[in-house]
């Protein structure tokens, strides 16, 4: 069984999540938890960057999530913003369901912090 690992990093613009793993069935649920418990003390106008690149699996149930989380920190005046590789079968994943326009993604941390906020 794969793990999912997700480590937080503190910059002086950010707080990035790097998430290493696969997101599926079962560890959707662990995936969100993860996530909410990352937001808390997080203050509002923050930017929160989800580092996929180390994901190696989304299924319907892990983009599901993931897009509850970026809706949630929405509610939560968390910007949040994906990086996720152009070529990455996560990317295409979420372009299967339609999922690309609903989610900000970016394909370096560099870019998710520096573009406009």
């Amino acid at each position: 069984m794969v793990q999912l690992s997700v480590t937080r990093t503190t910059t002086t613009t950010a707080v990035i999540l790097h998430l290493r793993g696969e997101i599926d069935l079962a560890t959707a649920d662990e995936t969100c938890l993860a996530l909410f418990c990352a937001t808390e003390g997080v203050p509002p106008q923050s930017l929160m960057v989800l580092d996929l690149r180390s994901v190696t699996f989304v299924a319907v149930a892990g983009a599901r999530a993931l897009q509850q989380f970026a809706s949630v920190a929405e509610l939560l005046e968390i910007d949040c913003r994906l990086v996720v590789s152009p070529d990455s079968v996560i990317h295409r994943i979420f372009d299967i369901l339609g999922m690309s326009d609903d989610l900000i993604i970016y394909p370096t941390i560099d870019e998710a912090i520096a573009v406009g906020r």
